[in-house]
């Protein structure tokens, strides 16, 4: 009997042990402003956290609306939370020349600052689509499901995403992307047109900088219509491939219909005047019809896509498409066109 409970508290002992070490304090939460919660481990519940919490190597963090964030693990790097953000600590390993750290990010904000150190170091961030790993100091990722944006502040970052072979190096004040787990367009210096956008983001994961949460909100409208832009100056430059990538995260990063419809119609007229892709085309600009078909840019849809079937000789569709604009548009831009195409194919 005695046996049997020596070997009952024993194994208790070696349990509880193996509990304490799987919970080693990794680090711990230095600042939090709004509402921020804390799953220590994976299996325990949620808790409000505070600053001086403990963080250990399995702690879940999430923040709510007009709320940050920051966390300072054992080897001195921060990692802030921005609003509506939920990040998982994964992994961390500190020895003298050994320094592993895998975080992975659900959605939202985040501000990576990592430490000096001298020795052996391998940190990622990973997302839904993406794999960041830091080379450099610091860098600011933007998750919005599928949606990765990278700004890279200091340093520099190599990103690749798990669908596609091809793997990036950002540099200071650059900025890349990628949506529904494609690869990652070439990184650019950021224009003075998003700098804006750049700002928000900045302030959003920075603690002690005041922010207007209003306009924190408006980000993915911001960064929908910079896209937008970048993707026209994308066609500029010939990059044809990496125009229609922005145009589907322009699509991607909003709910606002007039915006998804102009990236889209961005995307098939692309595909239709330099990669001459008419079917892919013509499927873009069923899109807007079906899903869009209340905002401006239907019309454009649906008279781009009657004269890309004139243009393949596909007098039959082109005819339907025709005729059915001049019925929903009457007074529309593009009547005097369309009459003329439709006289052409009669």
């Amino acid at each position: 009997m005695k046996r049997g409970l020596f070997f009952i508290l024993t194994l208790g002992l070696i349990l509880s042990a193996g509990i304490s070490l799987a919970q080693e304090k990794v680090g711990e939460i230095a600042a939090v402003e709004g509402r921020a919660y804390i799953k220590p481990t994976k299996s325990a519940r949620w808790q409000k956290a505070t600053k001086g919490m403990p963080v250990f190597s399995e702690s879940i963090l999430r923040t709510s609306r007009h709320s940050r964030m920051a966390v300072v693990f054992k080897d001195g790097s921060r990692l802030v939370l921005g609003d509506m953000t939920i990040v998982s600590v994964e992994k961390f390993l500190l020895k003298k020349q050994k320094r592993r750290i895998n975080i992975f990010i659900f959605k939202g904000k985040i501000r990576s600052i990592v430490a000096p150190f001298k020795g052996l170091s391998n940190i990622q961030v990973r997302s839904q689509g993406a794999i960041a790993g830091v080379r450099g100091t610091e860098f600011v990722l933007y998750h919005k499901p599928p949606v990765n944006i990278i700004y890279t502040v200091r340093g520099k970052v190599q990103v690749a995403s798990p669908a596609a072979p091809t793997v990036h190096i950002t540099k200071a004040d650059q900025i890349t992307e990628n949506t529904q787990g494609r690869g990652f367009i070439a990184p650019d210096k950021v224009p003075e047109k998003i700098k804006e956008a750049i700002e928000l983001l900045l302030k959003s994961t920075a603690t002690r900088a005041p922010i207007n949460w209003a306009e924190s909100g408006k980000l993915p409208q911001i960064l929908a219509r910079w896209n937008i832009n970048y993707g026209k100056y994308l066609i500029d430059k010939k990059r044809f491939s990496d125009a229609l990538e922005v145009f589907q995260i322009a699509h991607d990063l909003t709910q606002n219909p007039e915006l998804r419809a102009e990236s889209l119609v961005c995307k098939a007229n692309v595909y239709a005047r330099f990669i001459k892709d008419y079917p892919k085309a013509a499927y873009e600009y069923r899109k807007v019809l079906t899903y869009y078909p209340e905002t401006g840019y239907a019309e454009t849809a649906l008279y781009q896509l009657g004269m890309l079937y004139v243009e393949t000789n596909r007098k039959q569709a082109a005819r339907k498409i025709l005729e059915r604009y001049l019925i929903l548009y009457p007074e529309g831009r593009y009547v005097k066109s369309v009459e003329s195409l439709l006289k052409r194919i009669r």
